[in-house]
């Protein structure tokens, strides 16, 4: 059920030549609702959101499931309407982000809440892991109110295992250094300076350039969505929004292959609180420079469930462009994806905020396996070994959390990239049931990433 067509506010000005939309409050209305009827599908100037998409992907007039060999089995979800008469589909098979084979079908009759089998030719060949059929459904005429070739949905179907990638390093020298803070680590061009305060690295140098502005964070707070309202309250109690590190183990060693590990065993904790969350990271640095972390966590029993686990790393501003294979190119996350599919896209990082009005958690890419930042000289290649989510913006958590309108966001100077062992769902929480456990994030999240430097 859809409460909202459309955000429920008013212009109350102009900034930089964009509205400034108000809502419940902003006039010094009393009783107000604040920003909940903020909800809609689209802007108030009718601009599609992200959700207007996931709808009618939700809402499609046709569900398709594998069945043997080449074959498809495709649902008439319609009451009235037979979907040979006005759909049409357009199907792609995908190696991992490789269209391997692309054509379209002529749907015959498919009555009202039947199923029609239909063949995809070379869909036996291509089943396997990271292997997708994407279907793509269309208008086939223009009618009154709808024109031809419009989607009305979209579907991706996984032929096998969803995986991540190995991740090699080479053999090969690396100095380790001990330094008062921690050590440090020099291989080819690239240096990293691990903190013991920090649990990790806090600069990492490529050619003489410091890469990594600030001190890389282990991270478990997002921005609070709408549907977060009511579990904010929670997450704040528990010190979410304000963890610090303290670390237990910090040592290093050389490993046989001459690679260097550091190894830290730290706590997540807010003050006066007791730990929230137990990690292990290993970081493994080779003679290219490459960055291997393997990570993983335990939520303490008794906290909430957390909003995200991962590592936040902030990145000079001028790496602005963002290439990542995984699902998109909308906004995606454990239970918001019906509108994205698997594939590579390329963006700007200002293109990849969700500019909502109430400023919140957004953009972030579920189901990755790689992302690249680049430019100004730079670019940053991670690797998963298993499937991450992924954010980039210029804005902070701190800053999207704190801000009460769009227009009073500043950008933070930096690029700021998360890279998520797991990241909670968006739910229905506002006025709905709590977010379903199978979309919570992990209280046990393990994962592994290979940073290169090129």
């Amino acid at each position: 059920f859809l409460w909202e067509w459309c955000d429920h506010a008013y212009i109350g000005g102009t900034k930089d030549g964009k509205p400034m939309y108000h809502y419940g409050g902003d006039a010094g209305e009393e009783p107000n609702d604040g920003n909940f009827c903020m909800d809609g599908l689209v802007w108030p100037d009718r601009r599609p959101h992200t959700g207007l998409r996931e709808i009618a992907a939700c809402y499609r007039p046709i569900r398709a499931s594998l069945s043997e060999g080449d074959e498809v089995i495709l649902h008439n979800t319609m009451d009235f309407t037979d979907a040979g008469n006005i759909i049409q589909i357009e199907w792609e098979l995908l190696d991992m982000d490789v269209c391997i084979a692309a054509g379209k079908l002529d749907l015959q009759s498919i009555p009202p809440h039947t199923e029609a089998t239909v063949q995809i030719p070379g869909l036996s060949d291509a089943k396997g892991d990271n292997h997708y059929l994407t279907l793509i459904y269309k208008t086939k005429e223009e009618t009154v109110l709808v024109p031809g070739e419009h989607r009305v949905g979209i579907e991706q179907l996984p032929l096998g295992r969803e995986t991540g990638s190995v991740l090699l390093q080479k053999a090969g020298k690396v100095e380790l250094t001990e330094t008062s803070d921690g050590f440090a680590v020099q291989a080819a061009d690239v240096e990293i300076c691990f903190d013991r305060a920090f649990g990790g690295p806090v600069s990492i140098t490529k050619a003489g350039k410091n890469i990594l502005l600030e001190p890389l964070q282990y991270t478990i707070w997002r921005a609070p969505t709408d549907n977060d309202r009511n579990v904010r309250a929670e997450w704040v109690n528990a010190g979410y929004d304000r963890t610090m590190v303290k670390c237990k183990v910090f040592d290093a060693e050389i490993l046989a292959d001459g690679r260097v590990k550091i190894h830290t065993e730290a706590d997540l904790s807010a003050a006066y609180r007791q730990p929230l969350v137990h990690f292990r990271a290993d970081w493994k640095v080779d003679c290219a420079g490459s960055i291997a972390l393997e990570l993983e966590a335990h939520k303490t029993d008794g906290f909430p469930a957390l909003p995200r686990f991962g590592i936040a790393l902030t990145l000079p501003e001028t790496m602005t462009d963002c290439t990542y294979t995984g699902y998109g190119p909308d906004e995606s996350y454990t239970d918001k994806r019906h509108a994205s599919v698997f594939g590579r896209y390329s963006s700007s990082v200002d293109s990849m905020h969700e500019d909502y009005i109430f400023p919140q958690e957004n953009g972030s890419h579920w189901g990755c396996r790689q992302v690249i930042l680049s430019g100004g000289d730079n670019r940053l290649e991670i690797t998963g070994g298993e499937r991450f989510s992924m954010n980039v913006s210029t804005y902070a958590a701190k800053t999207l959390t704190e801000a009460d309108h769009n227009y009073e966001l500043v950008h933070s100077g930096t690029t700021i990239l998360h890279l998520d062992l797991t990241m909670g769902g968006i739910g229905s929480n506002s006025c709905g049931p709590e977010l379903d456990p199978k979309y919570q994030a992990s209280d046990d999240p393990k994962g592994s990433f290979l940073f290169q430097f090129l």
